[in-house]
């Protein structure tokens, strides 16, 4: 038991040590439309809830990105690396969904169906 508490303390210490100034870590997200679906999501809704700062060139630019990252298959995957899954996918049809009450023509903008969704 001893040794996996030093581990622990020299893991511990080396992941203290990585802070900045300021006490905390900083770093950098990976490209991913699971991460851009859900900030587009969050920026239609505050959108819809204010009368305050517009959006839309916010919304266009990620929706604009999420459509070139669609795979051939028509879906997404988590990064621009992986391979489609079914809940990246969904998250992103959610948001272009959503968009288009923002976005005109945004079928015509990918390769979107135009059927059910």
């Amino acid at each position: 038991m001893r040794s996996l508490d030093t581990a622990f303390d020299i893991v511990r210490g080396a992941l203290l040590a990585e802070r900045g100034i300021h006490g905390h870590w900083e770093g950098e997200l990976s490209t991913s439309a699971l991460s851009t679906a859900t900030a587009v999501m969050s920026l239609i809704q505050v959108r819809r809830q204010s009368s305050g700062r517009d959006h839309e060139t916010l919304i266009s630019a990620g929706l604009d990105w999420l459509i070139s990252q669609q795979h051939a298959d028509g879906g997404w995957g988590d990064t621009s690396l992986s391979h489609s899954n079914i809940s990246t996918t969904m998250l992103c049809r959610a948001t272009l969904v959503a968009a288009r009450e923002f976005v005109a023509n945004l079928a015509d903008r990918g390769r979107l169906g135009t059927g059910a969704e």
